[in-house]
Formats: C-alpha cells, structure tokens, sequence
C-alpha cells in the first residue's frame, strides 16, 4: 500500500487484518509512507505529488498488487502504472465494489 497520510495507516492496517481475517485469506500486507507526497498536492504541484508515489511503487513490485491508499493517492495511478507492471488498485476503486456489494446482497 502507497500513503500519503501517515496518521491513516494505523486504521487502514487494522481494518485489513479484519477482512482478511474474515475471509480466512492469508494475505499480508506492506505499506509505504510517500513523504513530501501530500506537501506537494497541498502547493497544488499534484505532477509533483504522482512523482513521488510512482518512485516509490517499485519497492512494491514484488507484491501481488498495489494499493493506492487515499482518494488522493488515486489521481497518481497513471504514473504508478506505469512504473511498475504490479496491478494498481485505487481507494475510490475500491470503495464502489464494496458499496455495490452491500447494496447487491
């Protein structure tokens, strides 16, 4: 997983450990803070901000897919993709699937 928050990590780990528990899966997951990431975005520089999440990622290419973690993070996905031939997953992705689950039964 690629963060730009730091303090968000501690739940997001918790909440995945959860799921995977739940679903009896044995998936472990390793996360990466992208410092200066959110500073950047914040001066409105958001080329700069995918800059250093897609300089990260190929510490990760070793995973079975990447997380981009923030809603935030998600506008990097181009510059992740093409730095690492990892599956790339985004936050707003990943939070319609589950909310078209719960509305589907």
């Amino acid at each position: 997983m690629l963060a730009t928050f730091a303090p968000s990590v501690l739940t997001m780990t918790e909440e995945f450990e959860q799921f995977v528990g739940e679903a009896g899966a044995k998936a472990t997951l390793e996360t990466i803070v992208v410092e200066g990431a959110m500073d950047a975005l914040r001066k409105g520089d958001a080329a700069r901000h995918n800059e250093l999440i897609a300089a990260r990622a190929p510490e990760l290419a070793h995973c079975d897919a990447i997380m981009l973690a923030h809603f935030s993070t998600s506008r990097a996905l181009e510059a992740v993709s093409a730095a690492v031939g990892t599956p790339v997953l985004t936050a707003p992705d990943a939070a319609v699937d589950r909310i078209r689950a719960a509305i589907e039964g």
